[in-house]
């Protein structure tokens, strides 16, 4: 499911990732009663602003009744956020608000090897470039 490009958040396409998990048909239910919502959850940066997310939520939740024919009553889009430094991707610590992705030299946790996870050479104080 994707949003049409003029609508997409300001990010790099690499940051979107969409998987589909098809739940047995016994193992949900609404109320006691069993259902067949579309859940759908991401993660934001806490700093995201609140206007945007919600916005964002919106979008998803009407492109998926749109694309799937699956009622607004059955759809539950949900955003998680916190700090960009609590996510790492590619072996990156994701780049804080204004750092250049792929360019910052970022500082890997101790023990981890500059090997394999995106850098170029990593430096005595462990920091990766």
């Amino acid at each position: 499911m994707f949003l049409p490009k003029r609508k997409r958040q300001n990010v790099p396409g690499t940051y979107v990732k969409v998987d589909f998990h098809e739940l047995p048909a016994d193992s949900v239910y609404t109320d006691g009663i069993p259902a067949s919502p579309v859940l759908v959850s991401g993660w934001v940066r806490d700093d995201h602003p609140k206007a945007e997310t919600a916005r964002l939520a919106t979008e998803v939740a009407d492109a998926v009744t749109g694309i799937t024919g699956v009622s607004a009553e059955h759809v539950l889009v949900v955003f998680q956020s916190s700090p960009a430094s609590f996510a790492v991707e590619g072996g990156r610590v994701l780049p804080e608000p204004g750092e250049r992705a792929g360019l910052d030299r970022r500082k890997l946790s101790s023990g981890a090897s500059a090997r394999g996870k995106g850098c170029l050479s990593q430096t005595s104080a462990g920091i990766c470039e």
